[in-house]
């Protein structure tokens, strides 16, 4: 199944953030390929979430990013990942100093306004001697 959601959309998509006992949906996460101004798809990969209030500041957002980002440079081999945000948007922003992205300043290359743009480089893989 993994294997053929990865030849759809690039395996770039959206996906539920369900609870574990409840199964109850309280937000998504997406890992997308960004458009520019002219509403094309970049080189650029977007991580980002969005939860209901009820499920905010409990961790969930982190945890889903976590699996998605892993999911992202394991199985899609992505060199980097890349994450924006509204400067407002103090929780997203938490969520994304957790991950440890890197910020690089703002941009307003997507969505047709300015955002804080962060970025996470695939882990180098460990040699062994």
């Amino acid at each position: 199944m993994q294997r053929h959601f990865a030849q759809l959309n690039n395996g770039t998509g959206l996906w539920a953030i369900a609870l574990k006992d409840s199964r109850e949906i309280v937000g998504t996460i997406i890992l997308i390929q960004l458009r520019d101004e002219k509403e094309n798809l970049t080189q650029d990969y977007e991580i980002g979430w969005h939860l209901k209030k009820s499920a905010w500041g409990k961790g969930y957002a982190t945890e889903a990013a976590k699996a998605i980002l892993d999911y992202g440079f394991n199985t899609l081999k992505l060199p980097v990942i890349y994450a924006i945000a509204r400067s407002e948007n103090v929780r997203s922003l938490r969520v994304i100093q957790r991950l440890g992205m890197i910020p690089i300043g703002r941009t307003n290359r997507y969505y047709k306004m300015e955002l804080e743009m962060f970025k996470l480089e695939a882990p180098k893989e460990q040699t062994h001697e």
